[in-house]
């Protein structure tokens, strides 16, 4: 009876000073609990950005060889169809606010040409690279294809008609891909990987995949990164992102090239390497239009180079010519 009576008393007894004592002991974690849940938030964005997934992943968190050479092999290069045709600007007129990005420019890019395009900052480079691609509307003039009118605001649509834009950057999404995923992932899809095919994972989807991988690993092989085709494109080198962005590129067997600005922050070797790819991709057919401000690479490899001041053409012609311009050489040059 007593220890039936003790229980029996003991159980509403702690109950009661659990209820008084609660309040006081709630308080102080309810004042204080933003600031512990900002804190852990700062220590997980700190000991595992990439959450419980990236912890676990072993594999990619192997060190790397710290003096990685990159040697690309633009023997693997496949010869691209030369056409005849060419990207023609005429007269292409696009301001922002009151300033003239192109101010009645005229561009031509002839197929297995390098041409270079040089100027001041501001003087147009980037904006005519992105009018081509479809980034920008012109508000005059026209940007012909092999004569026929290309799509205006509609950058869908230029990998269809064979022309690769090259980005100087791997976007955020593709960093936790692999080099040889984030290669594959410029490639058109086949027709065979419909959205039914992908889902259920039939044979014929397989071997779509099997073969995108393929020449993934081979555009790979072309700027000398084969052998990163696993490692996260997030624990690459600069230089290498470099070299990934163009085997991106290079996925699309394109019939013109846009490169802007590949050997911003490359070693010296590895702007000569560069030069030899992009010299090797125009001599399988296809045209380069090279925006770059190492004048160096631009007189050694490019056969037109196109000065640009203030939207507008200042000179054009051979890498001879342009060195021997008056005006290039005092507005530009510096020599």
């Amino acid at each position: 009876m007593l220890i039936g009576g003790r229980g029996s008393i003991l159980g509403p007894l702690i109950a009661t000073i659990l209820l008084t004592a609660l309040p006081e002991i709630a308080a102080p974690l309810v004042a204080w609990s933003t600031f512990l849940y900002a804190a852990l938030l700062l220590v997980i964005a700190l000991v595992a950005p990439g959450g419980i997934a990236e912890l676990l992943d072993f594999k990619s968190r192997k060190p790397l060889e710290s003096n990685r050479a990159i040697a690309p092999r633009p023997v693997l290069l496949p010869d691209v169809e030369r056409s005849g045709g060419a990207i023609s600007l005429s007269a292409v007129t696009l301001a922002f606010g009151g300033v003239r990005a192109m101010d009645g420019l005229s561009v031509e890019l002839r197929p297995g040409e390098v041409h270079g395009l040089i100027g001041p900052n501001g003087s147009g480079k980037t904006t005519t690279l992105n009018v081509i691609s479809g980034y920008y509307r012109p508000e005059a003039g026209t940007v012909l294809l092999d004569g026929k009118a290309l799509p205006a605001s509609a950058p869908q649509t230029r990998a269809a008609l064979g022309i690769a834009p090259h980005l100087p950057d791997a976007a955020p999404h593709r960093r936790r891909l692999g080099a040889g995923e984030t290669s594959w992932s410029a490639a058109p899809s086949p027709g065979a990987a419909a959205s039914p095919k992908s889902l259920l994972a039939l044979p014929r989807h397989r071997r779509d995949e099997a073969a995108l991988r393929e020449d993934a690993l081979r555009a790979l092989a072309v700027v000398g990164l084969e052998s990163l085709a696993a490692i996260r494109a997030d624990r690459l080198q600069h230089s290498e992102l470099r070299f990934v962005e163009i085997a991106r590129a290079l996925m699309l067997r394109p019939r013109f090239l846009l490169l802007d600005e590949p050997a911003a922050g490359l070693a010296a070797s590895e702007i000569s390497a560069l030069g030899g790819l992009v010299s090797a991709i125009a001599a399988r057919g296809t045209g380069v239009l090279l925006v770059e401000h190492h004048a160096d690479l631009i007189f050694d490899i490019c056969d037109r180079v196109t000065v640009l001041n203030l939207g507008r053409v200042l000179a054009s012609g051979t890498p001879a010519e342009i060195r021997a311009h008056r005006e290039v050489v005092s507005a530009y040059l510096g020599a």
